[in-house]
């Protein structure tokens, strides 16, 4: 017997769970083994059955579905494609934690060379904000630099084409 192949529609009418329900359902009595996925969201449905694009185009159509073949299949989140996403977060948050750093020592000093309050009598509260201003900014950088390379890439992987 043939390997079920996969077949993806997109299938217009899909706007709720029931609707969703009502479809799987047509294409069960079609076919009962098959292995189906709704994907809502982007009106795909995904078939593994042994059935034909067309029959199951037909089995949509006669419940009042508009449906067509699709090359575009949903996109899922799984480990093999978050793995590498996560790795580069870890490093970009390393390298924005450096540079937040060298950025907050740096804002520190110019604090110092322009503040008039820290030239003028006892300045040791602006010499021990160098290090408290630096951890902040490089706290900050990190935090920023995960998040950005994280939304980045889930998003590259939910949009990447099939």
């Amino acid at each position: 017997m043939a390997e079920p192949l996969l077949t993806t529609l997109a299938v217009s009418g899909l706007i709720d769970p029931a609707e969703a329900a009502r479809a799987e359902a047509a294409l069960r009595k079609l076919d009962p083994a098959a292995q189906i996925t709704v994907a809502l969201e982007q009106g795909l449905v995904s078939v593994r059955s042994d059935r034909t694009a067309d029959a199951l185009c037909a089995a949509l159509e006669a419940e009042g579905f508009a449906a067509a073949p699709s090359r575009r299949r949903p996109r899922r989140l799984t480990f093999d494609r978050v793995a590498p996403i996560i790795g580069r977060a870890v490093l970009f948050a390393l390298l924005w934690t450096v540079l937040g750093a060298i950025g907050g020592f740096g804002a520190a000093l110019l604090n110092m060379a322009i503040n008039p309050q820290c030239g003028a009598g006892d300045s040791g509260g602006c010499a021990m904000a160098i290090p408290a201003i630096a951890v902040l900014f490089a706290m900050f950088g990190a935090a920023l630099g995960a998040l950005v390379t994280l939304v980045r890439g889930v998003l590259r992987v939910l949009r990447a084409p099939v």
